[in-house]
């Protein structure tokens, strides 16, 4: 979610949810790997952070429940670009 100009939070989807071929990932054979480098880039940085688990409706509720949080917490969404 951004918000004034900054990143408030940034995802994550594990290696255990499906994968799908689109034509521009190099290939499941890596995941293990990208999973780790993405979690300790993550994990350096500044910006929390959620891994979103379990099926594609868990994952969604899961989703919601940060950006519910966010909101709270009184951060503004951004305008859409353009």
């Amino acid at each position: 979610m951004i918000g004034r100009g900054r990143t408030h939070a940034r995802r994550r989807f594990p290696e255990r949810a499906p994968f799908h071929d689109d034509g521009l990932r190099d290939g499941e054979h890596l995941r293990p790997w990208t999973a780790g480098l993405f979690r300790e880039v993550l994990a350096d940085g500044r910006t929390p952070w959620l891994e979103l688990c379990g099926d594609r409706g868990e994952r969604q509720r899961q989703a919601l429940a940060a950006v519910d949080r966010l909101l709270a917490e009184g951060v503004a969404p951004a305008d859409p670009p353009g």
